[in-house]
């Protein structure tokens, strides 16, 4: 049921982030920061709730990977908040 609902919100962030884009050919800093930050803090929370480290370890890993090309262009930020 988590994950059902992690799968919810991760596609309402992509809505706003595509109406934001149409309208102004922009998405604001704040729709992507926040979305990592929650993305992030979700799985700091399952890991813990859980008592499996997998979670926040493989947000980890997601950073460290999404990062480089993150820096590049801005407008990759969203693929890192789905990483």
């Amino acid at each position: 049921m988590i994950i059902e609902i992690l799968i919810i919100i991760a596609v309402i962030y992509l809505l706003i982030g595509s109406y934001t884009d149409l309208k102004t050919r922009e998405v604001p800093d704040i729709v992507n920061f926040s979305f990592i930050a929650l993305a992030f803090g979700v799985n700091l929370s399952l890991s813990v709730i859980y008592s499996d480290w997998s979670f926040i370890v493989s947000s980890i890993n997601g950073i460290i990977v999404v990062f480089p090309l993150s820096v590049t262009g801005m407008a990759n930020k969203t693929i890192f908040c789905i990483a």
